[in-house]
């Protein structure tokens, strides 16, 4: 990993998963190094700081103003915006290579970011998507838990829609959308409870997840590599 990645993150996302997902998307742009690249989430630039090096010309988009002038600061030879998934704001077959990392979890209307996300991809061009795993065992009891915690007032309703897609819908969706899966498969990272607990509560249930991680220490994360036929 090289310095511009420590320094385009803030140290409290430097963490074991984090590394593990930047690794996965430096591998990937590195071996393609696309022309033109299309980071659909691009946040505060983090991703784009980490793959500038191995690409023509870089896009970001993200719903965040604050966060777009931030990516701005950061990245020279880039087009950055502020755009919806699920109205990307490009013509058709724009982009060699689509990032869209950590993002369809939070959009409700999934399937129409899926759909425009491939809309801009070339054709035999790649996409590249990284998701909570709705089939690992923690990543199904932090659901449940979130879930329950809110239905009695402990935890406050976040405005973030927060919604883990299960692998199998992604997979159908890429197939009706002429997609050819190259590679796909699951990556660690661990999960240490909710932010919005209070603190002794948070604490016990990071405890618990822990221990759960060592039983299944892996696919607490999903990925998949696809191209457009």
């Amino acid at each position: 990993m090289n310095k511009d990645f420590f320094d385009a993150y803030p140290e409290m996302f430097l963490n074991e998963g984090t590394l593990q997902r930047m690794d996965l998307i430096r591998k990937t742009v590195e071996k393609r190094r696309p022309d033109t690249l299309l980071d659909i989430g691009c946040g505060d630039g983090g991703v784009g700081k980490a793959i500038e090096p191995y690409l023509g010309r870089y896009t970001g988009v993200d719903l965040s103003e604050e966060r777009v002038e931030l990516a701005k600061s950061r990245l020279t030879n880039a087009t950055l915006q502020v755009a919806s998934a699920t109205d990307l704001p490009f013509p058709d077959e724009a982009f060699d290579f689509v990032l869209c990392s950590e993002v369809l979890e939070h959009v409700p209307k999934y399937d129409k970011a899926v759909f425009e996300a491939v809309r801009c991809l070339k054709k035999g061009g790649v996409l590249l998507v990284t998701t909570p795993n709705y089939h690992n065992l923690t990543q199904w009891l932090r659901i449940v838990a979130k879930k329950s915690l809110k239905a009695i007032g402990i935890t406050k309703r976040s405005k973030w829609y927060d919604e883990p897609v299960p692998m199998k819908k992604l997979s159908m969706l890429f197939q009706r959308s002429s997609m050819l899966t190259l590679e796909k498969g699951t990556f660690f990272m661990r999960l240490y409870g909710f932010p919005s607990l209070p603190s002794q509560v948070n604490r016990l249930f990071g405890q618990v997840l822990s221990v759960i991680d060592r039983v299944c220490p892996a696919g607490l994360y999903a990925y998949f590599i696809i191209e457009k036929k």
